[in-house]
């Protein structure tokens, strides 16, 4: 395929205002391509400038890196950095150090454009549909040939001001709105773990109660008792990687569970990986059976339990899930909402924080210590939570659902305004 011809067939499409002349973007402004200094001269805090890797960009990873190396590849806050390799598009102009290769830093070269109306620019559908258009590679991917090709609307320099004024007014009424319901959200959630939490110290409708020589669990009803999760499982025990790792997984056969899977609401499989039937049949000690728990036991994500559905019938884990498998003296799912209560996570981090090691182990897990009331008191606590916490998620659910279109139309209004489908008059 002749990407420039298949390019500019569809490339004149986002420009409805016809007095707004338009040019291929490296002549108005230089990509400046990063370094990538090697993972040998990463240092800490305080050791150089911080090294903004692709990873950094728009994500809230905390593992920073700083390089000390003589450079032009530095950035400051409110230059815009935009990705070109591994995700593709993505924009910012918060960040502060020197930028990897996958990176690029917008220099102007003429006075002909904004820098504001170029980064709103680079945020319209014209600009993302190219990078992607571009974009290629297997498990990386690559835009950078889409430099040669992008296109940028100019309308006159007042003009510019006064879109990105309309914009930036706009805009920021617009952040505060989805800030305020992201509040919201963050609220709910705290409520829902209140209701959780309280539910495994006082019970239903209870009214006396005793300590327990746990320190985060201040008390529990007096007809309950703490019992070590040992003697309420009949397996506990994490999988393994099968021999020639991620290069063996078939297209399809048994499912595969990784810790990126496992979440309290349901097993996320969009990403799912697949063993054949003779590595599910020689690695049987982990073979998962319906209402299993899946303790995630390993990295960032320690402490995530999901409960295996039965109408997925059967499966398998890495090494990073631990399979947890209730006796008949607990219901899976009371279990489950006791292990991802704060009072269930602070034992999985107590353990994790006493360790020498990442990570947790059956024999650990086993001595989580369990408030246990009978099962019909089980049964009661689990319809309880069910109707509370689904109501909760459904508020929740219908707040993230008015966030997406909220940004959507943020979206849109920037797209309309930049290439001049609205008339902006400020």
């Amino acid at each position: 395929m002749n990407n420039s011809k298949e390019y500019a067939k569809i490339e004149e499409s986002w420009i409805n205002n016809k007095e707004f002349s338009t040019t291929r973007t490296k002549y108005l402004i230089n990509f400046m391509r990063g370094i990538e200094p090697g993972s040998s001269n990463y240092g800490i805090e305080g050791e150089g400038k911080r090294f903004i890797r692709v990873n950094d960009i728009g994500s809230n990873n905390k593992n920073n890196v700083y390089v000390d190396v003589e450079t032009d590849a530095v950035c400051n806050k409110g230059d815009i950095l935009l990705c070109l390799d591994g995700s593709p598009g993505i924009t910012t102009r918060e960040m502060e150090g020197v930028f990897s290769t996958g990176l690029r830093k917008l220099e102007l070269r003429e006075d002909k454009l904004d820098y504001d109306y170029l980064f709103y620019s680079l945020n319209c559908d014209f600009v993302q549909e190219a990078i992607q258009f571009f974009s290629k590679g297997t498990t990386i991917m690559h835009a950078s040939d889409v430099v040669n090709y992008l296109k940028q609307p100019v309308p006159d320099l007042a003009e510019q001001k006064r879109i990105v004024n309309f914009l930036n007014e706009k805009t920021q009424e617009i952040d505060k709105i989805i800030k305020s319901k992201k509040k919201q959200i963050g609220l709910l959630k705290e409520y829902r773990n209140i209701i959780i939490n309280e539910i495994f110290q006082k019970g239903i409708k209870k009214s006396e109660y005793k300590t327990t020589e746990i320190e985060w669990i201040e008390q529990m009803p007096v007809n309950w008792a703490l019992k070590k999760l040992k003697y309420l499982t009949t397996k506990i025990g994490s999988g393994k990687t099968p021999k020639g790792g991620s290069e063996i997984y078939p297209d399809q056969g048994i499912i595969f569970i990784r810790s990126q899977n496992v979440y309290f609401d349901k097993l996320r499989l969009d990403n799912v990986k697949f063993i054949s039937e003779v590595t599910h049949k020689n690695m049987g000690n982990t073979k998962v059976q319906a209402n299993d728990l899946l303790l995630n036991i390993t990295g960032a994500s320690i402490g995530r339990i999901g409960i295996f559905p039965k109408e997925l019938n059967q499966a398998n884990v890495n090494q990073h899930v631990s399979i947890i498998r209730a006796n008949e003296f607990i219901i899976p799912r009371y279990l489950q909402y006791f292990l991802y209560s704060n009072l269930g996570q602070a034992y999985i981090f107590s353990m994790q924080n006493g360790s020498s090691k990442e990570g947790l182990n059956a024999k650990e897990i086993g001595f989580f210590k369990i408030p246990l009331p009978k099962r019909l008191e089980q049964e009661k606590i689990i319809e309880f939570l069910n109707t509370k916490t689904d109501h909760i998620n459904n508020l929740i659910a219908t707040i993230k659902s008015e966030i997406e279109k909220i940004q959507e139309f943020k979206k849109i209004l920037i797209n309309d305004a930049v290439t001049g489908r609205v008339k902006v008059n400020t």
